[in-house]
């Protein structure tokens, strides 16, 4: 038989923002959420589509089965944690960054290329860089969106490449 897909939806578990609040946990990569008046803890938060849609994160309770297994439960998902209120969307972005490397451009200072490869000196929201790619294949364009993937498969992303200087968005176009 075939689950009709409000089914699905209602499984999924899609809270809206207003309905939870996030507080940091007992370790650094986790959190605890209040759910409908429900506190959980030992929470790791998961981002599945980091780069494409950065603001859906779906909450996992680390739970020990009683031979000493790890067991995970999907406690629930939020479509955007940006509309979390002020101290929860904190306390997310917290954790996410300690899960989660992947420096933010605000500035491309310079971009060279010798012969297939590009050496770069970007400024990020973690500090300055120097990386270097392999050809364009590795300069990913997904709308105003950029992804740039160094020699060490770090990813580092453009949120927004209209928000960037010109001169930025100049060396950019020569490579995306």
């Amino acid at each position: 038989m075939v689950t009709p897909i409000s089914d699905f939806l209602v499984q999924l578990n899609i809270v809206p923002a207003e309905k939870l609040k996030v507080e940091l946990g007992n370790r650094s990569d986790r959190v605890r959420i209040t759910l409908n008046g429900i506190v959980y803890d030992n929470i790791i938060p998961k981002l599945p589509f980091p780069l494409s849609i950065p603001e859906f994160v779906i909450f996992v309770q680390v739970q020990t089965s009683e031979k000493g297994e790890p067991q995970n439960q999907e406690i629930c998902m939020l479509k955007d944690f940006r509309k979390l209120d002020e101290h929860s969307r904190h306390a997310l972005e917290e954790v996410l960054q300690k899960i989660y490397f992947i420096p933010r451009v605000l500035k491309v200072e310079r971009l060279e290329t010798s012969g297939d490869e590009f050496e770069w000196e970007i400024l990020t929201d973690r500090g300055p860089r120097k990386l270097h790619t392999r050809g364009r294949r590795n300069v990913i364009s997904m709308g105003t969106r950029i992804v740039i993937i160094d020699t060490h498969d770090n990813i580092y992303y453009v949120e927004d490449v209209r928000k960037l200087d010109g001169k930025s968005r100049m060396l950019l176009e020569t490579v995306a």
